[in-house]
């Protein structure tokens, strides 16, 4: 199913969205669909980054941690010279 809407854009930037999807022979509804996508990608990837941030800031590495982590990254380095 398809549902329509209206919306208000800026006139200068529906006149820029004209003249580009004229160009690329799109359509206005298919450059929307695009956008919203786009839009809803962002979202999900915020959200992502919102809670991998909230998740490390409840439980940080310690330092045991990160020497570990720093002797693994030293082993691979030094291993392909």
């Amino acid at each position: 199913a398809v549902s329509k809407v209206a919306i208000s854009v800026p006139e200068e930037l529906l006149a820029e969205v004209e003249r580009v999807r004229k160009r690329r022979g799109l359509s206005r509804s298919a450059v929307i669909q695009s956008g919203l996508r786009a839009w809803l990608r962002a979202q999900r990837e915020m959200e992502r980054a919102r809670r991998y941030v909230a998740a490390y800031r409840a439980f940080p590495e310690t330092d045991r941690e990160v020497a570990e982590a720093a002797k693994l990254v030293e082993a691979t380095w030094t291993r392909g010279r």
